[in-house]
């Protein structure tokens, strides 16, 4: 059987994902460091650049949340006359920031998309981010031999890369693993981007090959995750493994669920175990007070602090904002530290950055456009006439749910993962609207 071609609009689509990834790539030699500014940003670049798809022709409805992301834009670039903002160059960065991470909501729509386009996607993104596991296990296994250039933020912070090394049970004391990033404990990310797609392809497969490479994968990205000691991310992949679970019993998969609700106890166990005997007590005693403790207790040391400082004090401070360009690598790049009032600020949480950014409003506009984002994938999920994509929809909305709960422990829209959760939900809706199909289906 011939294989089905994608629509020529969706290889904008793959583009601009291989060019990130490429970019991610970049990073990590030695020999292009003194250009690595040029991959972190290119990253990001490539999504302003995808933006003029956008303003070609328009044959397809917006996303139902385009008019929120334009408030959004319009809303942070008024912080230009915010007294406080730093430099003209840090406000123009960081506007161009915000606008590279919504930018897949404005362009992804204008695309064809079909059922093989959105499998094509979370293989590829899935194979990238479990070669990136792969590197991670062979960096505790083989100490030196894989890593690729340290990130000179970590070298050069007060702790000059001692807080992110970890010793295994060899005794030798290495950094966490990095995966294909320049970021100690960066695998931890890639662990759990591997986790979930592959949960998605060996649920929703039925070819033997991809059930059982994608299986395997499983444990690979759960090793990264224990071994970094980065607790946030099994807690993400809990949540998105019961939100899947029960959105594909409540649809009436119930064989995939059944596959979904065996496989990952038994793999989450598995993995932990391998963890230990290679990472040694140090793994052990970081994720038992995940049990050990009251989940309230362990958020509220860990980082319950600053949602409480945020919403106590910050949203007082800055209600309209605190100015462009005062916190983050925008204000390490681009910013001036030396102006009094406009002095550098830190963001730990999500909550904390879009009140600095655009106080009260800001806050209530991106959740609300995150809200109508979950909504449009959500319709697709319990469509009963979209078979094809309902089951990556619903991989989708359980990834989203995730999204929502990291932003109170950490800035996931001024990152990547901001990106993969508009161009995700976008590409979600999108394959909705094309979608052949016997009933009428509005997505507004």
């Amino acid at each position: 059987m011939r294989p089905v071609a994608f629509p020529s609009s969706s290889y904008w689509l793959f583009a601009v994902i291989v060019i990130q990834l490429l970019c991610q790539l970049g990073m990590l030699s030695e020999f292009l460091s003194p250009i690595r500014i040029v991959f972190r940003s290119g990253s990001y670049v490539i999504n302003i650049a995808a933006l003029l798809i956008a303003f070609g022709p328009r044959r397809q409805p917006h996303h139902p949340a385009f008019w929120l992301g334009w408030f959004i834009l319009i809303w942070v670039a008024l912080q230009f006359l915010n007294p406080t903002t730093n430099t003209a160059l840090s406000a123009l960065a960081s506007w161009v920031f915000t606008a590279s991470i919504l930018a897949p909501l404005f362009w992804v729509p204008r695309l064809q998309i079909t059922p093989q386009v959105i499998r094509g996607v979370i293989i590829c993104l899935w194979g990238f981010h479990s070669l990136s596991s792969v590197f991670g296990v062979l960096q505790v296994y083989y100490p030196g031999q894989f890593q690729p250039a340290v990130s000179q933020a970590v070298l050069n912070n007060m702790f000059q890369g001692k807080n992110v090394e970890i010793q295994i049970a060899g005794g030798e004391t290495i950094f966490r693993p990095m995966g294909l990033t320049d970021i100690p404990g960066g695998s931890a990310s890639a662990g759990l981007y591997a986790f979930v797609f592959g949960l998605g392809l060996f649920s929703l497969s039925r070819g033997f090959g991809w059930t059982t490479i994608s299986l395997l994968s499983l444990p690979v990205g759960l090793f990264c995750i224990y071994v970094s000691q980065v607790r946030v991310m099994l807690v993400l992949g809990v949540i998105i493994s019961l939100v899947y679970a029960s959105l594909l019993a409540v649809t009436r998969r119930f064989g995939s669920a059944v596959r979904t609700s065996f496989i990952v106890p038994v793999v989450m166990a598995g993995a932990f175990v391998w963890a230990v005997a290679l990472g040694g007590e140090a793994t052990t005693a970081r994720f038992e007070l995940l049990i050990s403790e009251n989940p309230d207790e362990v958020y509220a040391k860990s980082r319950g602090n600053f949602l409480e400082e945020t919403l106590n004090e910050h949203i007082f401070d800055y209600p309209f904002g605190a100015g462009l360009g005062r916190w983050g690598q925008v204000n390490t790049y681009f910013g001036d530290p030396t102006i009094e009032d406009s002095y550098s600020l830190w963001a730990e949480i999500q909550w904390t950055a879009w009140v600095y950014d655009g106080g009260v409003l800001l806050v209530v506009a991106y959740l609300s456009a995150m809200f109508v984002a979950m909504w449009g994938t959500a319709k697709v999920a319990f469509s009963p006439d979209m078979p094809d994509i309902s089951g990556w929809a619903m991989l989708i909305l359980a990834y989203d749910v995730a999204m929502l709960a990291l932003t109170f422990s950490f800035v996931p829209f001024n990152g990547p993962q901001g990106v993969e959760f508009w161009m995700l939900n976008a590409m979600i809706w999108t394959a909705g609207r094309h979608y052949p199909r016997r009933a009428v289906w509005h997505a507004g």
